[in-house]
């Protein structure tokens, strides 16, 4: 059936298409809306492998765990099985590029080194924007500089600028950890670069691939404007127009550090032991703790206070917290070397310690980061008033975090964060956030991206999603405050004692043995996975299941637009009550959405089973199904060639997740026009899983003993 959907996609607009080569070949090149991976180079060595040889197994688990990591990492090192028959690989996203385009890059890679290199035990694909990199002798941590370089025979410049800029980047790259990524965008000198290493080497060894590298450029290539170098370890790129991916953000560092103090004394010889015993604690404390933990170690001259704070959406991820902190360790040390204080800023953590007391006391951060391109005075003004909705609700948040966007367009949404870290008041949590918005508001107004930064708090705005939403609840804050606004879902970061509340809250609205009965067999999913909601939410959001509400209606029952009082949209499935069949979907459809997490599927706010009710509730998509455009001939103008691939890329990669890459491997059974969404860029989601069927970790095939679908 997804077959057919895909050949329905693409001939419904043009039937005069009949060739079959051509067809095949737009849907190859559908794997991205907007990035090509293409291929520039290609390099297989080595002896060759057979079939299903422990080399060849052990390959295909490495590029399946290769290709399982980049969805959250952009560079990685890992290797598969046990000698002799050990394959090592790496790969690693140029640092601007996003987790989701990082993850398809990766997975282009796998599919045309398998394609490219067939058998063969050593082999390196690059494109623009990654590479990828395998072998069966252990590579790793040995710089290797045997690339090539590229130029623009096009273009001339006698211009000194694009090596002055690229050889400060190659002294500042190996610096910046754990990426060993820098990018520079001068725009007002059309000049634009970045250097960049693999995971496995060190600073040491990134230092010299770069160097080495960059001494090759200036050998052959000053003159061109433009040019790169790509060796199996490093990459220096300059160029005269943009390539970089977040020029469009605020910066492409994902680290910072500040180092404001004095040197320790030369008397306190066991400064740097100090330290690395105060961050090893706070390390291993703070992901125990719900991503927050301070303490002080030492007496006397010795004495050190810290702190260590983990970003919401990963404060109750152990491993991805304990990872952050571990790496933005390291880190502090190497930037601020004998500093009596010092904070380092991670992407999702932050680190901070001194010699001074600073428990309590509201730090001033430092000078805003501002994005480069400019927005309208609308968009700006709803951003400014999400955040200062935020500032407001954060501090009556037990985390001290908020999360928000806001739908400016169909083609622009704004995404906010703001923390505080948990030694604060709450007056002293408002004050840090205040400051930092008018710092903000002086320094980076109608600027398409933002983040200040203080040890105290921080605050960050971009115009794509940085933050896990399937990780944050869209409850109401506790005090129930916050305006409306349709186009608005503020979140709060859901915490273990939150979690425990509602099922006591739930526990009171839900009455009745027999509903007892069916929330218990649900009651695992709300704790870990999928909030509950309650009856008279839904009800107030949907005007009480208003016909001028109803988007629709399937075999499952009406579908119904509601806005949340925190300004959330939503969609509401309810079971019909005379459909007996719907109480099996509706049970498959919680109990499997809630475990499925991917862009291209639809995402799940909640479900409520009261009175007799059962209700699923998700993301509001605007522009409903792909039915609703492909068969109406006014809507259908929206769906041009570009619009089309893209579709059919989102289509694939979902299936492909739910087949091959989600840890339940689910059968659709279902899969039409009609539950393909399309959110407010065109992207696809999958949707109503009612009907889908898991199979078993090692089942290749099945039968059904029922006939399924539309």
């Amino acid at each position: 059936m997804g077959h057919l959907l895909l050949l329905l996609l693409l001939l419904h607009y043009n039937n005069a298409l009949s060739s079959l080569f051509f067809l095949l070949l737009l849907i190859q090149h559908a794997n991205s809306a907007t990035l090509r991976f293409d291929t520039i180079n290609f390099d297989c060595n080595g002896s060759k492998y057979t079939e299903n040889s422990t080399f060849s197994t052990n390959l295909k688990t490495l590029f399946s765990d290769l290709k399982t990591k980049s969805s959250s990492s952009i560079s990685i090192n890992q290797t598969s099985g046990e000698a002799p028959a050990t394959a090592f690989g790496l790969y690693f996203c140029t640092g601007d590029l996003s987790p989701e385009d990082c993850q398809d890059c990766i997975e282009t890679s796998i599919q045309e080194i398998a394609y490219s290199c067939p058998n063969d035990k050593q082999a390196i694909i690059r494109n623009d924007y990654c590479e990828l990199r395998y072998s069966d002798t252990n590579f790793f941590g040995v710089p290797d500089t045997n690339g090539f370089s590229m130029s623009n025979p096009n273009e001339n410049t006698t211009s000194s600028r694009p090596v002055e800029v690229v050889s400060q980047l190659v002294q500042e790259a190996p610096l910046v950890q754990p990426l060993m990524f820098k990018t520079q965008a001068l725009i007002n000198e059309s000049l634009y670069a970045l250097a960049q290493c693999s995971s496995d080497l060190t600073s040491k060894g990134c230092s010299h691939c770069l160097t080495t590298i960059l001494a090759k450029i200036k050998a052959c290539c000053v003159g061109s404007k433009g040019w790169r170098y790509l060796a199996p370890s490093c990459w220096i790129r300059y160029e005269a127009t943009p390539f970089l991916q977040n020029l469009n953000g605020t910066s492409t560092e994902i680290i910072k550090s500040y180092c404001p103090g004095n040197n320790f004394p030369s008397m306190n010889v066991n400064a740097t032991s100090t330290i690395m015993n105060l961050l090893s604690i706070l390390t291993e404390k703070a992901p125990a703790m719900e991503g927050f933990y301070n303490t002080s170690i030492e007496e006397g001259i010795n004495k050190l206070y810290g702190l260590a704070l983990c970003r919401g959406d990963i404060q109750n991820k152990v491993d991805d917290c304990k990872s952050c902190l571990k790496n933005a360790s390291a880190s502090i040390v190497g930037d601020c070397p004998n500093k009596t204080q010092a904070i380092e800023w991670y992407e999702k953590c932050f680190v901070r310690y001194s010699s001074q007391l600073f428990f309590g006391v509201v730090d001033n951060g430092i000078e805003p980061f501002c994005g480069v391109q400019k927005i309208s005075v609308d968009a700006d003004n709803a951003t400014t008033k999400l955040a200062l909705r935020l500032i407001n609700e954060a501090p009556n948040d037990q985390m001290f975090v908020r999360a928000g966007e806001v739908v400016i367009n169909t083609s622009l949404t704004s995404y906010v964060l703001v923390r505080c870290t948990r030694d604060l008041s709450k007056e002293g949590c408002s004050q840090c956030l205040q400051t930092g918005m008018n710092s903000i508001s002086s320094t980076c107004k109608l600027k398409n991206g933002w983040r200040y930064y203080s040890g105290s708090c921080t605050l960050r705005y971009e115009v794509d999603p940085f933050f896990d939403m399937s990780l944050i609840s869209t409850q109401s804050p506790p005090d129930g405050s916050g305006n409306k606004s349709n186009s608005v879902r503020t979140a709060v970061i859901a915490a273990s004692v939150w979690e425990s509340y509602s099922w006591v809250l739930l526990s009171a609205i839900c009455g009745g043995e027999r509903k007892r009965k069916l929330l218990d067999e649900y009651r695992p999913l709300t704790s870990n996975e999928l909030p509950f909601m309650d009856l008279a939410t839904i009800q107030a959001a949907t005007g009480n299941f208003a016909d001028e509400n109803k988007l629709g209606e399937g075999g499952f029952g009406p579908v119904y637009k509601g806005v949340l009082n925190n300004g959330a949209e939503i969609a509401v499935k309810r079971l019909s009550t005379k459909s007996k069949q719907g109480v099996t979907e509706f049970e498959t459809e919680v109990k499997l959405i809630a475990k499925l997490q991917h862009r291209n599927l639809v995402r799940m706010l909640g479900w409520c089973v009261e009175r007799e009710e059962k209700l699923l509730i998700y993301e509001y998509l605007p522009n409903k199904s792909l039915d609703a455009l492909l068969f109406d001939s006014e809507k259908g103008v929206q769906l041009d060639w570009s619009i089309r691939l893209q579709i059919i890329g989102g289509i694939a990669r979902g299936l492909l997740y739910l087949h091959e890459d989600s840890t339940l491997k689910v059968i659709h059974r279902d899969l039409k026009a009609s539950n393909v969404l399309l959110d407010n860029k065109m992207r696809a989601k999958i949707s109503d899983f009612g009907m889908a069927k898991i199979f078993g970790g090692d089942e290749s095939e099945a039968n059904t003993n029922r006939v399924v679908g539309t």
